[in-house]
């Protein structure tokens, strides 16, 4: 059994966003996926990430990277959605290479600070498989951040795939990732050939 760690989105806890992973949680084989609240008040670097120049309004609790980078069981699979998902992209960064099968960016980026850089430093080369899904309409976290980060990551020869939900913004129900339907099925099935193509550490 793989252990799985989802991130909610920000102001969100994990009751609620479980109930709303549930159907991906429940068809994924071979995960034991585990949602944690966030509950760490966000420091000035916590806060440039999560909204950018914005950061003195960003008073979400966030998650503490380093201790969740310890936890890390190795062959995991990450899962994070907007704040969660650039929460998932730094923990990709702060981990050893091969920590997690597979990654799942959800509305997310690496850092809201890449509006400003336009630019995007990709970790050094893990074995990791990495999924962006990204609604079109997206207003929260625009979808050429993601899709800066997934450039990024294939030019450094990392796995990577992009879904671009058209008409979705950000929102888990808008993405169609609720209940049973084309993307969360099609999400599931791509969890599951991660998880049974990548051996057991």
């Amino acid at each position: 059994m793989r252990h799985g760690l989802a991130l909610h989105g920000a102001g969100d806890t994990a009751d609620a966003f479980t109930s709303k992973f549930a159907y991906v949680a429940t068809n994924t084989d071979s995960v034991a996926w585990h949602v944690p609240t966030a509950d760490k008040k966000p420091s000035v670097s916590d806060a440039l990430h999560y909204a950018g120049l914005a950061q003195r309004r960003y008073t979400f609790p966030c998650w503490n990277i380093d201790e969740l980078a310890e936890s890390a069981v190795p062959g995991g699979v990450l899962l994070g959605f907007s704040m969660g998902a650039i929460t998932a992209m730094r923990l990709l960064h702060e981990s050893k290479p091969d920590t997690f099968s597979a990654l799942v960016c959800i509305a997310g980026c690496y850092s809201i600070l890449q509006q400003v850089t336009g630019f995007y430093d990709p970790p050094q080369r893990t074995n990791t498989r990495i999924l962006f899904i990204h609604g079109s309409d997206d207003r929260e976290i625009p979808p050429a951040l993601s899709r800066e980060c997934a450039t990024g990551l294939l030019r450094s020869s990392h796995t990577v795939d992009y879904w671009s939900v058209p008409n979705a913004g950000h929102n888990w129900t808008e993405l169609g990732l609720h209940t049973q339907g084309a993307l969360a099925d099609r999400l599931v099935r791509w969890i599951n050939t991660q998880v049974k193509g990548t051996p057991a550490p």
